[in-house]
Order: structure tokens, then C-alpha cells, then sequence
């Protein structure tokens, strides 16, 4: 083989391997707008079945609802023990 078609050759798979893109992951690609974030928590089994129960007694479908609405509570309570200190400081004397 001439060496200038080895040299032909190697140009053309540079040109080839530019125009490949990039592949993309696996799974549902996330949108940069999204509401949403996923948040993955481990938890222990005993902390699982007490927020199943606690889900359940609340008339609260997913164990993800619960848990977002016991994150959502507890954040509220605490911005509003923040916003108003003494009251907390009576909270914590008794």
C-alpha cells in the first residue's frame, strides 16, 4: 500500500470520528427547568415502617408524599421558631 493512501485514509477517520456525537446516558434525560429535584435517602426499616404508618394515618398515598410532607413541616416549624424566639425558648423549658 502507498503511503499516501495510508495518509488519505487517516484523514478520513479524523473526519469521521469528529462527526460522531456525544451519546447521552441512560434513563429519562432531566429537564433544566424542572419543578423538581430528585433527592435518593437511605433510611433504616424501622424508620420506613413508622413513616409507612404515619403516611397511612394521614390518608397520604406514597411513602415520597409523606416524606415530603413531613420535610416540608418540619421546616416550616423550625423557619417559624426562628422568626419567633421566645416562643421556642418556652418550648424547650417545658
Amino acid at each position: 500500500m502507498p503511503s499516501a493512501c495510508i495518509f488519505q485514509y487517516m484523514d478520513f477517520m479524523v473526519r469521521v470520528n469528529n462527526d460522531i456525537s456525544k451519546k447521552r446516558g441512560r434513563g429519562r434525560p432531566r429537564k433544566p427547568d424542572a419543578k423538581t429535584t430528585l433527592v435518593p435517602v437511605q433510611l433504616s426499616k424501622a424508620t420506613v415502617e413508622h413513616l409507612d404508618q404515619w403516611a397511612k394515618a394521614s390518608a397520604i398515598d406514597s411513602r415520597s408524599g409523606a416524606a415530603r410532607t413531613l420535610i416540608e413541616r418540619g421546616l416550616a416549624s423550625e423557619s417559624a421558631a426562628a422568626a419567633n424566639p421566645r416562643q421556642s425558648a418556652k418550648r424547650e423549658s417545658k
